[in-house]
This record gives C-alpha cells, sequence and structure tokens, in this order.
C-alpha cells in the first residue's frame, strides 16, 4: 500500500471498520497495479525520490511499549531521510487482525506489520518451530530477555532456510527478536506445589499448558483480553501472560489478581516486524541502509520499552496493590520440565529445517555468547537470589545497562545478516 506523499504528516489512524479492512484487502488482492508500481524501483537515491508513505499495521496501542518504539522507529526514518519516507500506523489491529497480518504485508495491504511466529505453522513452519524454543535461555532479569531477543535475531537473520521462507511469502524480515518468559497473576498467592494443585490458569496455549500441568495446575484457554472477567468470575485462578506487565496493568489485574509470580515458563522467539519485499526492492540503495539501521534501533528500543515498563511495575507495585509470591518451589519443577521438553525439541522440527540438531544446536551456542555478551560487556551482574524481593529490586534496577552497547551488538548482527 505504498504511495507517493504529497506533503502531509503522519497521520495517527484510527482503527477503521472491518467493511473497510475487507475493501482495502479486495483492492490489495484484486489485480489493482499497487504492487506493480512498489516493485520498481522509486528512485536511485534517496535525494532525487518521491516521497512516500508507508503503512504499518500493528497489534498493540499506540501508548504501550511497542508503541513507543515503533514512534521513535518511524521518526527516526523520517528524519534520516528528510522526510522522503513517512509513516501511517494502523494501531490496534485497525488495519488487519494479528493472525492476518503475514497476509496483509505479503499482498501489499500493510508495507510493514507485526509478525507473530506461532500463528502460521503452515504458511510458515520453519518460523513456526522457533516459537517452541523459548524456554533455553538464562535466568534473572533482565538477562534472560536480552539474552534471548539479541541470539534469536541472529539466528534468524543468519538463517538461509528461514529467509528463504520469508522471501516464499514476499516479506523480508525487518527484526525477529524474542518476548519475555511468560508471569502469573493469581487470586491467591500460589507458592508450593500444594497450593498450586487443581487449579485453573488461563493460557495462550502450549507451550504453557505443559508447564502449568507440570506444576499440577489445570490450563483453560481464552483469550488474554477477557483475564480481568475471567479472574473475576472464578472461570480461572490464574492467568499467563509474555511481557506481563504490558498486558496486566493496563487492564488492572491487581483488582482480582493482585499475586504476581515470576515463572520460568518460555518465551516467545521468532516475533518482530516484516516489511514488503516488493516495496524494500523498490527502495534506493541508500534509503534501505537507513531502514537496516533502524532496525538496530528498533529491535533495541523493543527491549528497553519492555524492560522499563518491568521497572515502572515493580516500583510502584506496593501502592498499585500487586504482592510479589516467593516462586522458588514452582521454579525448581519448572526448570525440570523445560529441560525434559527441550531434549526433543530437535525432533519436532518441521522438514524445511534440514539439519534439526544442528540448528538446536546453534541457537543454544548463540545463547551461551549473548550469555557472555550480556554478563561481561554491559554492566549487568546476574542476581542468583530469586527471593521475591531480590526479584522485586532487579526489576527496578533492570534499566540499568550499557545500552548503547546492546544496540551496537544488534547493528553488528542485522548489518552482517542483511536485516
Amino acid at each position: 500500500m505504498i504511495r507517493i506523499q504529497n506533503g502531509q504528516q503522519r497521520r495517527r489512524v484510527v482503527p477503521v471498520t472491518m467493511a473497510a479492512v475487507l475493501v482495502l484487502g479486495g483492492c490489495a488482492a484484486g489485480g489493482s497495479d499497487t504492487n506493480d508500481e512498489a516493485s520498481q524501483p522509486v528512485e536511485d537515491s534517496i535525494s532525487t525520490m518521491e516521497p512516500i508513505v508507508l503503512s504499518l499495521a500493528e497489534a498493540n496501542v499506540e501508548q504501550s511499549a511497542v508503541g513507543a518504539a515503533l514512534t521513535e522507529y518511524m521518526d527516526y526514518i523520517e528524519e534520516r531521510t528528510d522526510g522522503k519516507v513517512t509513516f501511517e500506523p494502523y494501531w490496534a489491529t485497525s488495519l488487519a487482525p494479528l493472525a492476518q497480518t503475514l497476509n496483509a504485508v505479503s499482498t501489499g495491504l500493510a508495507d510493514i506489520g507485526v509478525f507473530v511466529n506461532s500463528y502460521y505453522p503452515d504458511e510458515m513452519p520453519g518460523a513456526a518451530w522457533l516459537s517452541n524454543l523459548g524456554t533455553m535461555s538464562m535466568k534473572g532479569w533482565p538477562h534472560s530477555y536480552l539474552q534471548s531477543h539479541a541470539a534469536t535475531i541472529e539466528f534468524v537473520a543468519t538463517s538461509d532456510e528461514l529467509q528463504a521462507e520469508f522471501t516464499a511469502q514476499n516479506v523480508r524480515p525487518i527484526y525477529l527478536g524474542s518476548s519475555p518468559m511468560a508471569d502469573m497473576f493469581c487470586t491467591r498467592p500460589i507458592v508450593t506445589l500444594e497450593d498450586a494443585e487443581g487449579k485453573r490458569a488461563r493460557v495462550g496455549g502450549p507451550p504453557w499448558s505443559t508447564s502449568v500441568e507440570a506444576l499440577g495446575m489445570t490450563a483453560v484457554s481464552f483469550s488474554s483480553a477477557e483475564s480481568y472477567e475471567g479472574l473475576q468470575r472464578g472461570i480461572a485462578d490464574c492467568t499467563l501472560f509474555s511481557a506481563a506487565p504490558n498486558v496486566a496493568v493496563p487492564m488492572g489485574i491487581s483488582d482480582v489478581a493482585p499475586y504476581y509470580s515470576s515463572t520460568h515458563t518460555a518465551g516467545i522467539p521468532g516475533n518482530g516486524h516484516i516489511m514488503n519485499l516488493d516495496v524494500w526492492n523498490s527502495l534506493p540503495v541508500d534509503v534501505q541502509q537507513i531502514f537496516t539501521d533502524a532496525s538496530a534501533l528498533l529491535a533495541t528500543s523493543m527491549a528497553t520499552e519492555m524492560i522499563r515498563v518491568y521497572s515502572e511495575f515493580a516500583a510502584s507495585a506496593e501502592a498499585d496493590g500487586y504482592v510479589f509470591v516467593d516462586t522458588r518451589q514452582l521454579n525448581e519443577v519448572l526448570d525440570a520440565h523445560n529441560t525434559e521438553v527441550e531434549a526433543g525439541l530437535a525432533a519436532t522440527a518441521p522438514a524445511v529445517i534440514s539439519d534439526p540438531e544442528g540448528e538446536f544446536k546453534r541457537y543454544r551456542e548463540l545463547l551461551a555468547k549473548w550469555e557472555a555478551a550480556i554478563t561481561s560487556e554491559l554492566g549487568l551482574e546476574l542476581e542468583e537470589d530469586l527471593a521475591p524481593e531480590a526479584v522485586l529490586a532487579s526489576y527496578i534496577a533492570g534499566t540499568d545497562f550499557d545500552v548503547d552497547r546492546y544496540r551496537k551488538f544488534l547493528e553488528e548482527v542485522l548489518q552482517d545478516g542483511g536485516g
């Protein structure tokens, strides 16, 4: 949906109706010449190119941590291109549902969009398989998140097989990183296995369902947006969220489930943002370089904004009615469960991954590489104490690391990997 800009400023697009989405979708897939035009080079240099406006389809609201990171990304590109490239963001799935953004970007309905790999096991089985590797990171905050985020970015950027999957869908990764491990909010404190036995935990599906079952809980499934009502009505006793404070705090979950458990469940490697390949190919080389530079900025901003949210959550936890629960006994069980699951992950790889054992080993080696980098070069000491007071303190202090160095690491990875 690339189009020529006529001097207008970025519009903050409000949600459109489903009818409008269907109309736009019909135009994109119905034989219009939009994609044909986009696939041709706009100009050979930023100095001579016509101004263009790129649509961006995002699931989060503009006021979220993700929204803040994307706004910084768009501002950076607009400034670096002297306004030749601007954006029309569609927040809160207002252009396409989350499970359909791959198709939206592939067909040109959106030029850029959020990508959640677990939604596409048929279209992109290799990328979807990557979502199963989210229990393998080190423990401790923000170490585990920074490690898995960087390792996943490098793994995707340097995988010919995964890159070929994206090319076949007519899209190009901007970056694909990881989300933090999922945590629990409960209506009562869950400290021991006896406390957990028989309790119902809302999960988004595997791998979290097997995690809570390993604790003796019963997994129930309904959308994260229904968590407040589900907990209030007693349909569930707990709810799990990846990037938990970013999701739970805005919905006021402390009213119904104030007990917070930092659990060693899975994060989600392989999520991020993608760009229509025809649009990418239409950009002048110097503009492509600006986008590549911006990809490291976006990947870094995603991490720093998420860590900021965790820090603010912990700093105001007591005032907001949250209680950090001791989860050491639960995490011992989850660590053993994760080890058992990881032993069989290579065998679950799809045919597109030609060497499952080799790729599994490569991902583990990248995790080890980034663990060393994070602990030795970012000024982060790993806190071995996982008592609730120590967890809370690690959240508050999580923003205190060398962000510029981390971004430099990611720049090197994405430049070398062609991100």
